[in-house]
């Protein structure tokens, strides 16, 4: 007793069928490949060299990384990030939680209610900056307002006190965020909160007020420290790294427990 097998050839619309995805999806892994990961292993190079305005690939060793140990500034903005960072996630998601309740309770104006409680969202960080920098500073904003109302012992003017600026980030940071609830995602925000301290102080007076992201933004293409820079911006991604694999970590075994 015979068999006969019969083989059908594919036709160039199947072949067609197959390929397709993955043509459409290959420009997009290049970008994500060349422009992502190719960029954090280029600047972890660059971390290790004597790098300036331009590359250089002259190898120092951990010599940037000395430099950041030694440089007042990183320690100044590494301890604003911790207090920028503890009361942003902390108060916001105070915030949010109760303005997610009482929304859960069908008070009334709910609805102006959720609108102030997401409106703030739909702005980017520089134009909150610009309006916050506006509002807190001593010459114009509530400070003048209140002292002009009658309250001349009236005082606010933590926006050029080196010692309490970086709370003023804070207040302009929750009032934008306090939607959101989620810590890890916040924790992304306070680490690359950039364009607020651009657009309301930045980084001054003096560098009272530099954030990580504004330090590595400085040296890198205001001061010609390319290196440094690199370094800096090595030392935030593992910082990131340090949150967001624990939490990948757990999810993916929970994952795979269920």
């Amino acid at each position: 007793m015979s068999s006969t097998a019969v083989f059908t050839k594919a036709s160039p619309l199947d072949a067609l069928q197959n390929w397709l995805p993955k043509l459409v999806l290959a420009p997009s892994m290049l970008i994500v490949l060349v422009g992502f990961y190719g960029y954090i292993l280029w600047t972890f190079l660059l971390s290790f060299t004597n790098s300036s305005f331009m590359p250089s690939y002259k190898w120092v060793g951990l010599l940037q990384y000395e430099r950041l140990w030694n440089n007042d500034r990183w320690w100044v903005a590494s301890k604003n990030l911790l207090v920028f960072g503890g009361l942003f996630i902390t108060i916001s998601l105070a915030i949010g939680v109760l303005l997610a309740v009482l929304l859960d309770q069908r008070i009334r104006r709910e609805g102006f209610i959720r609108t102030v409680y997401l409106y703030p969202m739909a702005l980017s960080m520089i134009v909150t900056g610009t309006a916050w920098k506006w509002l807190l500073n001593p010459g114009l904003g509530i400070d003048k307002m209140l002292r002009d109302w009658g309250w001349e012992g009236f005082r606010f003017d933590w926006l050029v006190d080196p010692d309490r600026v970086v709370y003023c980030l804070v207040i302009a940071a929750v009032w934008q965020a306090s939607g959101f609830v989620m810590a890890l995602f916040l924790a992304h925000i306070a680490i690359k909160a950039f364009d607020l301290v651009a657009a309301m102080t930045a980084g001054g007076p003096g560098y009272a007020s530099d954030l990580p992201a504004m330090f590595m933004y400085t040296h890198t293409f205001t001061r010609g420290q390319m290196g440094l820079g690199a370094a800096s911006a090595i030392l935030m991604l593992g910082a990131v790294m340090a949150i967001v694999v624990p939490y990948l970590y757990s999810e993916l075994r929970n994952k795979r427990h269920d």
